[in-house]
């Protein structure tokens, strides 16, 4: 890896071999179509009507979907969707009317589905459908009821027929749900009789099969199952609501909150504890930048409160499962996100190192690029000094691509760290990312492979010039903000050093001593930039603001002290742990004090780790939180009750209330 960094041209890569055609839906043909009328409806109000031919699958959902848009985009708010010549609905077909059953609500309009075929309001009925939209038996009934009419009167000057509504239940008194034959006759609607129809008859309960799961759950389990689909279902809703959940004020501030559970970034071996990953979420004039978003991302970015919307942005500084394990749930989220309010696909601006582009070609591809905005390719490069890019859609905003020395799995830019320029008032603010990285580069052997001690380890060049903040352009050099990425620490940085053992590394020399005579001791961290590498690295950088983040699970448990002595060690700078819900205002440094709800300057705050006891929104219960406090740290029951009301003020709107706030 060398100095300085650039950032490649906008591109979407497409695999060797596949067919765009394809890919963009132009050679699909299915076998629905979809016929739509306008009419008046019993009040003389205005409604429409789409009659569905064929099969409504996967295959030919794409055919319905662009006839019920065109129809909504045109204006219609009551509709009635006829599915009598629809042969065949599967469970793609079945959420895909209740998204639009549930988008005409949300336009304040009725939708009713008419003339069902028996076998498709059978599977409704089994799977509960009918409790969440209106089913009506025929088309005239279907009109009364988008149009409020009496459902069960016979209307002026037609013949008296019954007409059954299945009406959704109310989620929070609905009893469970029962599935029974329903003996709709196969004779044409076109077919008036004057006799009326009688209401199907329902089966005793203990004839249904399928209520046997029910009474083997028992009423209790039946409640709370539903509590909890009812809370998953809220939490969903908020996720992809269509407004951002940050307010105006906020877009004056650059911000940064932490979305990670420390002791997340530990490789997976055996014997070690499952982690989750995690990443950061900046806010900067309007618009949100994810940080190597890894597992587990998505649901704490969505349990502190955020939302789809306002993600605009993702970058990620290695292709891992603990930097990028959610760009696959993020392309899902897009696909599954309806519209902005201007009625657009969301779209997102990807910037990715090599080996993260090619791996990701395949699903870009596939989803035909309907939410990627943009993907451009992160390099680290040769230049002596950083070229800043400007970022697609966002004056103001700047990056340029570091060097790091991570693993060369795919390429050699496989691993890169980020610098951020913001514009603010009265000057601008820089953001370092070093992402995954050790703070000196493997020694190499003449075959350019890396040389490894007796244990299998990467033996590291511990030149003081190749140290990773040397190789840094001067414009990354003191930034206003610094997160480190420390990963594991090795027990061996545990080890009090000896003089002989720093000068053989040729630490305290001028000049770095033969390669035939540097000392292989272990020093630094091998696979992150672990205890010492931090140490080394903040030195070197003299950040304003720190947070150290990634930290293995062995030292989760110790990330306050961690941070604590690091900051001592470096001159008492405040260094905070890169736990989720600690947020900086990287506009002027502060840092948010859960204990005021304020963002506090960092010479009156300290962290403390805290026993997570309450119902939180987006913590597990039991689990220890780092909060941050202005000193003097009260005590551990004085710091309880604290997180306790910060999460009471939060409530539902979760975290962007809190930082969109003004001081």
């Amino acid at each position: 890896m060398l100095p300085g960094g650039y950032i490649g041209e906008p591109h979407v890569t497409v695999p060797s071999g596949v067919m765009l055609g394809a890919l963009t839906g132009e050679t699909a043909v299915s076998n629905l179509s979809v016929h739509t009328e306008q009419v008046q409806a019993p009040g003389g109000e205005p409604a429409s009507i789409a009659h569905v031919v064929g099969t409504l699958d996967a295959g030919t959902l794409q055919v319905f979907c662009t006839s019920l848009d065109e129809l909504l985009e045109s204006g219609a708010t009551d509709v009635v969707v006829d599915l009598f010549e629809t042969s065949y609905v599967n469970s793609t077909g079945l959420a895909t009317l209740l998204k639009y059953n549930d988008a005409v609500r949300q336009r304040e309009g009725r939708m009713a589905y008419a003339r069902v075929p028996a076998k498709v309001l059978l599977v409704m009925r089994m799977l509960g459908f009918t409790t969440l939209f209106t089913v009506c038996d025929d088309i005239p009934g279907a009109l009364a009821y988008i149009s409020g009419a009496d459902t069960t009167s016979p209307q002026e000057g037609e013949p008296e027929a019954a007409v059954a509504v299945d009406e959704p239940a109310d989620p929070e008194t609905a009893p469970p749900i029962e599935a029974h034959a329903d003996p709709v006759a196969d004779a044409s609607p076109d077919v008036a009789t004057d006799a009326p129809v009688p209401p199907p008859a329902e089966a005793p309960a203990a004839d249904i099969p399928l209520n046997a799961v029910l009474d083997g759950l028992g009423e209790a389990t039946q409640q709370e199952i539903g509590r909890a689909a009812r809370s998953r279902r809220a939490t969903h809703e908020r996720f992809f609501a269509t407004a951002s959940a940050f307010e105006p004020g906020s877009k004056s501030r650059a911000l940064m909150l932490c979305v990670g559970e420390a002791g997340g970034s530990s490789l997976l071996t055996p014997g070690t504890p499952s982690a989750s990953g995690g990443g950061y979420f900046l806010r900067y004039r309007g618009k949100g930048i994810a940080v190597d978003p890894g597992r587990g991302f998505l649901a704490t970015f969505a349990a502190a409160g955020g939302r789809l919307i306002d993600i605009d942005y993702v970058l990620v500084t290695r292709s891992t499962d603990r930097t990028a394990g959610d760009l696959g749930p993020i392309f899902d989220a897009l696909h599954r996100f309806e519209r902005t309010p201007k009625g657009e696909p969301k779209r997102v601006h990807l910037y990715l190192p090599a080996g993260a582009v090619a791996a990701l070609s395949p699903v870009i591809a596939l989803r035909g690029t309907p939410n990627v905005a943009s993907v451009t390719t992160l390099h680290a490069s040769g230049r002596t000094d950083g070229r800043w890019s400007n970022m697609h859609g966002l004056p103001g905003a700047h990056l340029t691509a570091l060097p790091a020395y991570g693993c060369d799995v795919t390429s050699p830019d496989e691993s890169v760290g980020l610098a951020f320029r913001f514009d603010v008032q009265g000057g601008s603010r820089t953001v370092v990312f070093t992402g995954e990285t050790t703070v000196y580069p493997p020694l190499r052997m003449s075959d350019g492979s890396a040389k490894r001690d007796g244990d299998g380890r990467p033996v590291l060049d511990v030149d003081p010039s190749k140290a990773l903040h040397e190789r840094y352009p001067q414009e990354a050099l003191s930034p206003d903000l610094l997160v480190a990425y420390a990963g594991t620490i090795d027990d061996h940085e545990l080890q009090r050093l000896e003089a002989d053992t720093v000068g053989a590394t040729g630490l305290d020399a001028v000049s770095t001593p033969p390669e035939s005579q540097r000392s292989e001791a272990r020093v630094f961290g091998t696979d992150a930039l672990g205890l010492r590498g931090l140490h080394l690295l903040l030195t070197g950088l003299a950040p304003r603001s720190i947070v150290v983040g990634e930290l293995g699970i062995e030292s989760a448990d110790a990330r306050v002290q961690i941070a604590r002595a690091l900051g001592e060690a470096t001159g008492g700078q405040f260094v905070a742990p890169g736990d989720t819900a600690i947020a900086c205002d990287i506009t002027s440094g502060r840092f948010l004090c859960h204990a005021s709800r304020r963002f506090e300057d960092a010479a009156s705050i300290d962290c403390m780790a805290v026993e997570d006891d309450a119902s939180s929104p987006f913590f597990r219960a039991g689990s220890r939180r780092t909060c941050v406090f202005e000193k003097p740290l009260p005590a551990d029951d004085g710091a309880a009750a604290a997180l306790r009301a910060f999460y009471e003020a939060i409530g539902e709107s979760g975290l962007p209330a809190v930082l969109s706030g003004e001081d």
